[in-house]
């Protein structure tokens, strides 16, 4: 839900008061160690290797980062992150082309997220608003294969058009049920990642319980398992839950 009438009018003097909490908050932090445990010890049966054509990975999924990134700098750092290296660690057994596409995929989260985060729209309340709708529509209307010759003639920011490609393959490459899923997962990870960009501005950081919440839904790990044309059953169950949970909570980390 975007913002009413009587809250975009007061947007020019709401986000200083978030910009205090959050100043306060830094304040406070400052001088502190952050001390990064071995992730490894949480993973004791994780026999960690990589894809054997992981350097062949990196290379198509970079050459599509530098395709769908404006800003020089940024696409710089997002090369630099290297989502091919990321995509051959998460899924080594995968066929190089679907190892590719998850390369892109978590590289097109990043990417989406950032112009949120440390973007243009970082500071613009009701521009992440819009930039929310352009997404959940584009999303919507992937769904349906005859929308995409009319989608062509729709103007939209570059993060969003490149969600394109994936929501026609997610479409067409699942079952109903899963697709219905993935697209679900997609969305929470649209809605929470501009909830947490409104909500910084306007009211200042999260406190532990609503972050770890937050951070769940667009820590979007639902939708690395996109591969898997599994049933809704399945993932309602309670050890797939706590799994999902656990590798949200490790992936903040």
């Amino acid at each position: 839900m975007a913002p009413t009438s009587t809250q975009t009018a007061t947007l020019s003097e709401a986000p200083e008061v978030g910009r205090r909490i959050n100043d306060k908050v830094l304040q406070e932090l400052k001088g502190n160690r952050i001390v990064i445990p071995d992730l490894f010890q949480f993973l004791p049966g994780w026999d960690a290797t990589v894809h054997n054509d992981v350097d062949y990975i990196s290379l198509k999924v970079n050459e599509w980062v530098a395709r769908w990134v404006d800003d020089e700098k940024r696409r710089k750092k997002f090369l630099k992150a290297n989502f091919g290296a990321l995509s051959s660690t998460f899924y080594p057994t995968l066929p190089i082309s679907k190892c590719i596409f998850a390369g892109r995929w978590l590289a097109w989260l990043f990417i989406w997220d950032d112009e949120i985060d440390c973007g243009p729209l970082t500071n613009d309340v009701e521009g992440i608003w819009k930039f929310r709708e352009q997404t959940r529509t584009l999303a919507k209307a992937c769904r349906d294969p005859t929308t995409e010759s009319a989608l062509k003639e729709v103007d939209l920011p570059t993060p969003v058009r490149a969600f394109e490609s994936f929501g026609r393959e997610f479409t067409a490459s699942l079952s109903t049920e899963a697709a219905d899923r993935i697209f679900r997962e997609i969305d929470d990870f649209i809605t929470s990642t501009t909830d947490a960009g409104y909500r910084r501005e306007m009211v200042g950081l999260l406190h532990e319980e609503e972050y770890l919440i937050q951070r769940h839904a667009n820590g979007a790990v639902g939708t690395y398992l996109h591969d898997l044309d599994l049933s809704s059953q399945l993932f309602e169950h309670e050890a797939i839950k706590t799994i999902i949970e656990e590798t949200s909570f490790q992936l903040i980390m």
